[in-house]
């Protein structure tokens, strides 16, 4: 899962909003939607300051790419099916 990906997962499961985050991590609040679109990524410090304000552990990995891909579904548009 790339880092945007994750950052928003995080921050959303935390109720967070980007400002928030921003203010927690000390990062510019501009910059988090910029992040979280992918159109920028963090240095190592930023990357390391967002992710301790978001409490994020390693080991939680395989959790968030399930909880991803969950969303990823529930926002795919369903077939419908014919009804005679």
């Amino acid at each position: 899962m790339d880092f945007a990906t994750t950052l928003k997962l995080l921050r959303t499961l935390r109720h967070l909003s980007q400002v928030e985050l921003a203010k927690a991590a000390g990062v510019a609040p501009t910059c988090m939607s910029y992040l979280e679109a992918g159109k920028i990524l963090p240095g190592p410090e930023w990357e390391r300051r967002l992710l301790d304000a978001l409490g994020y552990q390693p080991e939680l990995e395989p959790m968030l790419v399930a909880l991803a891909n969950l969303k990823a579904s529930e926002t795919q548009p369903h077939s419908a099916e014919r009804v005679s």
